[in-house]
């Protein structure tokens, strides 16, 4: 419906959640643990975590549903993914799922998949990560010089790459151009 539910406890969903119009609000000051053992995963349109307190997203699949947006508040308040794919950002044709502006001390950790709606069709496009990269142990991934590496590695993942060689499917004309500030441009090589 239309109404906010407000989760003061912890969250387990097993059969079918089916997320309206108001909010999903999960406002405990102590720790909530959040399961999903249902085949399809939890997909919220409109969720906020407050409290002060983490909020473990322990097993299963948790969505923002491509017109959602996921909002935190408080002074300490964390969303924790304790999993691969154990979040995901949905993306489609008309839009992207959202997060809002974050509030100092408030973070989003753990490995978290961020999905971006491409057309098929033959054309150039301005694609940029939305996320830093991080190990497996969810720290941020650095350069020499303390600056966070940004990564387009889920291209590779999803998509075929051509090009000159080297950890491309086939040569041939490249498909992918990569852009650094930190680094002069040359025209020499691609």
């Amino acid at each position: 419906g239309s109404g906010d539910f407000t989760f003061t406890g912890d969250y387990t969903n097993n059969g079918t959640f089916t997320a309206g119009t108001g909010n999903a609000i999960f406002s405990s000051a102590s720790v909530q643990h959040m399961k999903d053992g249902s085949t399809n995963g939890t997909v919220f349109n409109k969720v906020s975590f407050s409290g002060d307190a983490n909020k473990n997203m322990q097993s299963g699949h948790f969505y923002v549903s491509p017109s959602g947006i996921m909002t935190l508040s408080g002074t300490q308040t964390h969303v924790v993914s304790n999993a691969s794919y154990n979040l995901t950002f949905m993306s489609d044709v008309n839009s992207s799922a959202t997060v809002a502006a974050i509030p100092n001390n408030c973070s989003v950790n753990g490995p978290v998949t961020v999905q971006r709606y491409v057309t098929a069709s033959r054309s150039y496009r301005l694609v940029s990560s939305p996320v830093a990269d991080t190990t497996a142990a969810g720290a941020a991934i650095t350069d020499s010089y303390g600056n966070k590496i940004y990564s387009v590695n889920y291209l590779r993942t999803n998509t075929y790459i051509t090009g000159s060689g080297g950890g491309v499917d086939k040569d041939g004309n490249p498909t992918l151009y990569l852009y650094r500030e930190n680094l002069v441009p040359s025209n020499a090589t691609f």
